[in-house]
């Protein structure tokens, strides 16, 4: 269940968000919105495992036990992974979000340029 929970569900949740963040924050962000949501993301870091875990069971938790009823699933519980998965995943977000918050800026121009380039073929040659 451990394994399931952290390597899996937190995973899924939390790197594509976190990578996301920081791209949006390194590369197309305001400055003033910049200021204000990095010490948020901070802050998220700081708060105690003991509030998320309270905040899924309270929260997230019943409202996937909810979706499962309306889904039709047969005997659905409150003491779910995918809750908990979830959860730990908004938990790990400012840390992975926060290397690339860091070194992005840090990366030569041409490199980034370089980059951009091959996602745009690479785009385009799916979507041809």
């Amino acid at each position: 269940g451990t394994l399931f929970i952290g390597a899996i569900i937190a995973m899924i949740v939390a790197i594509p968000l976190g990578l996301m963040s920081a791209i949006y924050l390194t590369q197309y962000a305001d400055p003033a919105l910049r200021r204000w949501v990095k010490p948020a993301l901070e802050i998220l870091a700081g708060v105690p495992t003991v509030v998320y875990g309270y905040f899924a069971a309270l929260t997230i938790a019943p409202a996937i036990r909810d979706l499962a009823m309306s889904l039709g699933v047969s005997n659905p519980s409150s003491e779910s992974a995918l809750a908990a998965g979830l959860v730990m995943g908004v938990m790990i977000i400012p840390f992975v979000s926060r290397w690339p918050t860091i070194r992005l800026p840090q990366c030569p121009a041409r490199c980034a340029t370089a980059a951009w380039r091959w996602v745009r073929r690479v785009r385009k040659r799916s979507s041809a």
